[in-house]
């Protein structure tokens, strides 16, 4: 995925042809993106909407914006280990 803050979208690319399989419309001017290590979940800063966007890849579509504070500008996930 790509952030593409002057379109207000995230661009999805597949990673073996370097195709672009679709955009994906978010709010706030995105900065940065973080998927999950299964791959489910995207978060992608949003920063004129002081958020992070959360983006459900198998639908493709935003399944939450979080409250992040001023400005957000990256994004990082870790994984959660076994308790």
């Amino acid at each position: 995925m790509i952030d593409q803050s002057i379109f207000n979208s995230v661009t999805v690319i597949h990673t073996f042809t370097n195709e672009v399989l679709t955009d994906i419309p978010t709010p706030g001017r995105p900065v940065s993106v973080s998927v999950t290590s299964d791959g489910r979940l995207a978060y992608v800063s949003s920063q004129v909407i002081n958020a992070v966007t959360v983006i459900d890849t198998a639908s493709q579509s935003v399944a939450a914006n979080l409250a992040a504070g001023f400005s957000p500008r990256s994004v990082a996930v870790t994984p959660i280990l076994p308790l």
